[in-house]
């Protein structure tokens, strides 16, 4: 069975060619992230007996297959070259049972000499997996939640369609090699579940998923993500039998991917040992804007903040693909699946072990560390998705989710953390909304607080979508996001702010990127700490431009602050307003004295 494919670069996915091979001055080297074979997790959860390289190569006179940096076989290939061409055509077999860490990979010498080379080279392929016992059947549904992004929706259907019929029509024209081919275009159905109701009204969509059974529409209330995953889940457990369903694959509806991740995971899950048949398994997440960096592979949760010891990773780096933190199993239980891309054994989704009605953050979070601890996580290169970066926005309305959302998750998770500590948490909160006038953030927090103390059954009781509606009002009357062109503001700032927008479009770099996760940036003088961040100064007559990637630090003494969001180029003018800095120290002498976890 096929396991991975061999992939290559593509306009369409990802051009980065580091991230699947690399050249030296003879050979190509398919030691990228992509074509690495990680033989612990394989050797580990599954019960492969052998393993073999089926390749198809054009351009080449000696393949060389790999184990880490050693040479462990060596073939000239000239022997198999088609008469009157340069194509080959072979299997090669690795030494699986000699090796249980690191990994597989393959070389192969480009020539020269051949008449019949025509200087250009060519690489398909597949790592196949064989074993003596029969194989686990594998049904995947698809479950992804959308509230009216057509143009996400349609992009990724129209990748996994003609991937697909791609696929089944090299069964048809090679059906004596069909055994070889990836099964899991013939194994696949996708709920989508419309929050926005939009979907149907579509027609570029409808037009695209008519020729095909496997694409479900389920329209759906605006219950957010985590009411949007639940409907997911009962849905794929209603039609559990009927379609054979063994696992279900959560995947964000604006996640660029590679259907090889389709391919991996089934090949994966079909030969997984039966002691490991209730683990879950993870999707890394890369960034659109920089599509070789892995922002995260697994990650975990505590005091108050996601923990991630690898952030903003350089994949084209061998040494970064091939490290122990990568192709290991040591941390299967103590990091969990993000709904990015994350699957489940059916047998673990249940209707009393469905995600609470959180709307949005955390529910991943929740579902995933129950399940982690319990069954453990494995994470796969190559099952992997492309998305936007998260810090190019200011929390906005999301702040009263996190913080309601992590007051439970700590609940659940950390009962013995002391009630001072969250006080403490909650009150820097505010503080750190209040030193760069992101009022919003400090009502919000509020809200999230008094919301949390009323318990999950007022949480289970209330209408969902109705609450977000009131968040989001909330918010935005209080910190007014427009475009630059309609702020009230004077021409100079429009011109810096349009030439801000201009270099945050063109040049957030990945250095940027890094010091924002460096939680270093945070530190301040302990002036502007005595101050409020200059709060019990006079202000200076000026400006201060902030956006999410900035220090709440950097608005110090400033009158007026604007805040400005690289991923949509919107504004919100806030002025220093000292009914704010009341307020917040109301705020903060309530959580003082009536807060109780």
């Amino acid at each position: 069975m096929n396991l991975q494919t061999i992939l290559n670069p593509s306009t369409d996915i990802c051009n980065e060619s580091e991230l699947y091979f690399h050249l030296d001055d003879s050979y190509d080297l398919y030691d990228g992230y992509f074509n690495l074979f990680y033989i612990e997790k394989h050797k580990k959860y599954t019960f492969i007996d052998s393993l073999e390289l089926v390749l198809k190569c054009s351009g080449y006179d000696v393949l060389d297959l790999m184990h880490d940096r050693e040479v462990i076989r060596s073939i000239d290939l000239k022997q198999d070259i088609d008469i009157g061409s340069d194509i080959v055509e072979g299997r090669y077999a690795y030494p699986y049972t000699q090796y249980d860490k690191g990994v597989f990979w393959f070389r192969l010498r480009r020539c020269v000499e051949s008449p019949m080379h025509s200087g250009r080279t060519y690489v398909e392929g597949f790592y196949e997996g064989r074993s003596s016992r029969q194989c686990n059947p594998v049904n995947l549904g698809v479950n992804i939640c959308t509230y009216k992004r057509e143009r996400y929706v349609i992009r990724n259907m129209d990748t996994l369609l003609r991937w697909m019929k791609a696929k089944e029509a090299f069964k048809t024209d090679n059906a004596h090699n069909a055994g070889s081919t990836p099964e899991a275009s013939g194994h696949i159905h996708v709920f989508i579940i419309d929050n926005g109701r939009s979907l149907g009204d579509c027609k570029e969509f409808t037009d695209l998923v008519a020729s095909t059974n496997n694409i479900e529409v389920i329209p759906n209330d605006n219950t957010g993500g985590a009411g949007g995953f639940s409907r997911g889940m009962i849905e794929a457990m209603n039609r559990r039998e009927e379609l054979s369903l063994t696992h279900l694959l959560m995947m964000d509806d604006d996640a660029v991917f590679d259907p090889d991740l389709f391919t991996r995971l089934y090949g994966f899950l079909s030969f997984l040992k039966k002691e490991y048949a209730m683990i879950s398994v993870g999707g890394a997440l890369f960034r659109e804007d920089y599509r070789y960096i892995q922002h995260a592979a697994g990650e975990w949760f505590e005091n108050f903040r996601i923990v991630n010891e690898h952030p903003l990773v350089d994949m084209r780096s061998y040494e970064n693909a091939a490290a122990t933190w990568m192709t290991g199993t040591e941390h299967e239980r103590d990091r969990y699946g993000a709904w990015w891309c994350c699957c489940y054994p059916m047998e673990v989704i249940t209707r009393d072990n469905l995600p609470l009605p959180l709307f949005v953050h955390h529910d991943d979070i929740q579902f995933g560390m129950k399940l982690a601890e319990r069954n453990g996580v494995v994470f796969l290169n190559g099952i992997n998705v492309w998305h936007q970066g998260f810090e190019l926005s200011f929390t906005g309305v999301k702040q009263y989710y996190n913080t309601r959302n992590e007051l439970i998750s700590m609940k659940m998770f950390y009962p013995d953390t002391s009630l001072k500590a969250v006080k403490i948490r909650l009150i820097k909160r505010i503080i750190g909304s209040l030193i760069c006038m992101r009022y919003g953030d400090i009502e919000l927090i509020y809200k999230a607080v008094i919301d949390y103390m009323k318990g999950i059954q007022w949480l289970r009781d209330t209408d969902i979508e109705a609450l977000h509606k009131e968040v989001s009002e909330i918010y935005n009357k209080i910190v007014p996001f427009k475009a630059i062109k309609d702020l009230k503001i004077s021409d100079r700032h429009k011109y810096e702010l349009e030439k801000l927008a201009d270099r945050y479009n063109e040049v957030i770099t990945p250095d940027q990127l890094r010091e924002y996760y460096d939680h270093k940036k945070y530190e301040s003088g302990i002036w502007k700490m005595i101050s409020i961040n200059g709060w019990l100064l006079p202000a200076y007559r000026s400006t201060s431009i902030v956006t999410p990637l900035d220090s709440p630090w950097k608005p110090y003494r400033r009158r007026y602050v604007i805040l400005y969001q690289p991923a949509d180029r919107k504004c919100a003018v806030m002025c220093r307003d000292y009914k704010w800095l009341w307020r917040s120290i109301k705020y903060c002498i309530w959580i003082m004295i009536r807060f109780h976890l």
